[in-house]
């Protein structure tokens, strides 16, 4: 039982470490495509990013800006918006 729990929490420190990994990734690449203004590209990055790390404020900013970008003000807007309630 003890051996199992042990592996429980080895699993989750390494599940958190790639996760962190993912997040700086995915927003890595999401500020790249923003200033190649590849913003669909960016919003795919974003979304992951977000994903990876729910409670990044700067990720949902980007995620505005690459939506805003688009002219997809409604989303822009959503996005902006988790931004200011994670705050």
């Amino acid at each position: 039982m003890r051996t199992r729990i042990v592996s429980l929490i080895i699993v989750a420190i390494a599940a958190a470490g790639c996760s962190r990994q993912s997040f700086e990734r995915f927003f890595t690449r999401g500020e790249r495509f923003l200033t190649a203004k590849r913003y669909a590209e960016a919003a795919i990055e974003f979304e992951n990013a977000a994903r990876a790390n729910p409670q990044s404020i700067a990720s949902q900013m980007k995620l505005g800006d690459a939506y805003a970008a688009l002219g997809q003000q409604t989303n822009a807007a959503a996005a902006y918006q988790r931004a200011c309630a994670l705050d």
